[in-house]
């Protein structure tokens, strides 16, 4: 898609898509691999002139590469790589996405005293997001039923996990993510059974 004329000629539509194939390709890449090619795709992101300094697509590339240096040891590449992204290092409102959930609870998150009443609900909650992946800080911002819902949707993410980010202090990855879960009887529960 990158070649075809439509993509290719519009900065913003080639930087999404090398992102995206980097995206596919790390994520089933071994711990132990050094993603030589998503660096050199996510290069291509990063030193694009056509995309603004502080561009999210141009920034997402460069914590990508900051991350996979760290991976593999290159701590003061790494720190270079960040330094030029022009984030703080609790900054990820300019990235073009925020770092990705790759583990999250399963049924047993759903509040057992709603389903034994039989109805469902939603908590909108804020959290931080430590660059190891871990979730802090969390808080119910909104929720319906409140009473219920609030403190299941917080304990959703004491056990969910992210996808580790670098950052030079190893703090924050990202703060002050926001994001609503929907609580949704199984259908077992909705038959009645």
């Amino acid at each position: 898609m990158v070649s075809e004329p439509v993509y290719a000629n519009d900065p913003q539509a080639r930087a999404a898509i090398r992102l995206m194939m980097v995206d596919g390709a790390v994520a089933r890449t071994r711990k132990s691999e050094k993603n030589d090619t998503a660096i050199v795709t996510l290069r291509q992101v990063a030193d694009d002139k056509a995309l603004k300094p502080n561009d999210p697509l141009r920034v997402g590339a460069l914590i990508r590469i900051a991350s996979i240096e760290e991976r593999n040891g290159e701590i003061d590449a790494a720190r270079a790589t960040f330094a030029s992204s022009g984030l703080t290092a609790n900054q990820c409102a300019i990235m073009d996405a925020p770092p990705k959930m790759v583990s999250q609870p399963g049924s047993e998150a759903f509040p057992m005293e709603a389903m034994r009443w039989g109805f469902e609900g939603w908590t909108q909650v804020q959290f931080d997001i430590g660059a190891d992946g871990n979730v802090i800080n969390q808080r119910a911002l909104l929720s319906y039923p409140p009473f219920i819902f609030s403190e299941a949707g917080t304990k959703f993410f004491t056990k969910a996990k992210y996808a580790k980010t670098y950052r030079p202090d190893g703090g924050l990855g990202c703060g002050a993510t926001t994001t609503r879960i929907k609580f949704m009887l199984p259908d077992s529960a909705r038959r009645g059974s």
